[in-house]
């Protein structure tokens, strides 16, 4: 298709009852032809957020971000062959509330404001043309924020619920280390459990709310290859390394960690330890996608990934110091890699290796 159907369907699109019937087809000539051509390299900005509107725009070639001063992070949206922007400036005389910037090399076309009001002098239906589709984005708009607002309440109580149920695993676990005559590892796994399951339950109600699919969590084919590559790529060495660290430790005399190389002892934990892994790697990664979009950060994914890994090491502090620092490093590993990946068989592949080899070297990780 080249640039003037381009252009012509857009018009369509814009101006739905002027082509409506055959007899309009001059009318709709008559609006195509008032457009100009325009080129814009790569990187140059085609309209300013602030600057006043003139111009009505029609890209018939190429693509551009879309950018907001509110959300400086990067581009808010992108716009490609057919798209169409700047049309409420020839109504008004409101300032531009984006900055369209040319991801590529872009084509386009252009209606002046001056046009735009000699063609509603001479064209009886085209105000009225006008007028149905600026409605229609306008309510298109209104209905995509008053979306946004409700996830952003909904996001809210989550994570309020989430609070709760942090200051309840800290006084379950004063109850249970108060009266269950059992290790002190137990104790801390059982409010961990019981802090997991409840929040699964709540996490698991709640998704939908947010507009957070499985998908979006990971349980996808996308991108399956390269996360199970990479996650290798990682693993494989700092397996090695846990193996080579607990040899060191024994040859030199130092048993923190117990006397033989494999010296770990098998509890309920290292029989219901993939399911573990499984809810932990689900809650975490919906905490991070929670987050990720309710953060007001210049880089949210990084700010999602460094709260939710200290949110699931905050869990393990109770255990022991050495195991919180662990949980956090490990925690930033898996988080890091999700970011990337957006796929969860790796930080699942990952989470199980290490957690059970680290329980069978003594270290407790399961």
């Amino acid at each position: 298709m080249n640039s003037q159907d381009t252009l012509r369907r857009s018009v369509e699109a814009l101006f739905p009852d002027l082509a409506a019937r055959t007899d309009r087809a001059e009318a709709l000539a008559q609006v195509v032809n008032a457009f100009s051509p325009v080129h814009f390299p790569k990187g140059s900005d085609i309209i300013r957020e602030g600057d006043p509107g003139d111009y009505l725009y029609v890209i018939t070639a190429g693509s551009a971000d879309v950018y907001q001063h509110a959300q400086p992070d990067g581009p808010v949206g992108r716009l490609s062959e057919g798209n169409f922007f700047g049309e409420l400036a020839l109504m008004t005389d409101e300032k531009r509330n984006s900055t369209i910037r040319a991801a590529t090399d872009v084509e386009c076309y252009r209606l002046s404001k001056d046009r735009f009001e000699g063609l509603a002098a001479s064209i009886p239906s085209f105000f009225a043309s006008f007028s149905k589709t600026l409605y229609a984005r306008l309510t298109e708009g209104y209905r995509a924020l008053q979306k946004s607002m409700d996830q952003r309440i909904a996001l809210t109580a989550i994570l309020q619920k989430l609070l709760f149920l942090l200051c309840f695993y800290c006084l379950a676990f004063v109850l249970i280390t108060s009266y269950l005559p059992v290790s002190r590892f137990m104790q801390v796994s059982l409010c961990i459990r019981a802090v997991e399951i409840f929040a699964f339950l709540l996490v698991m109600t709640q998704l939908h709310k947010v507009d957070i699919t499985m998908r979006d969590i990971g349980f996808t084919k996308k991108n399956l290859g390269r996360s199970l590559i990479e996650t290798a790529v990682v693993l494989v060495p700092f397996l090695a390394g846990m193996i080579g660290t607990k040899a060191l430790m024994v040859s030199n005399g130092i048993h923190l960690y117990g006397e033989t190389l494999f010296s770990g002892q098998i509890n309920y934990v290292f029989y219901l330890y993939p399911l573990v892994v499984l809810i932990q790697e689900f809650l975490m990664r919906s905490i991070f996608l929670m987050m990720e979009r309710f953060l007001a950060s210049k880089h949210p994914a990084v700010s999602a990934v460094v709260l939710s890994t200290l949110v699931f090491s905050l869990l393990h502090l109770f255990i022991s110091l050495d195991y919180y620092v662990i949980t956090i490093f490990l925690g930033l590993i898996w988080g890091f890699l999700f970011a990337r990946q957006r796929n969860i068989s790796g930080v699942l592949l990952f989470h199980f290796c290490v957690g059970l080899l680290g329980g069978f070297l003594g270290f407790g990780l399961y």
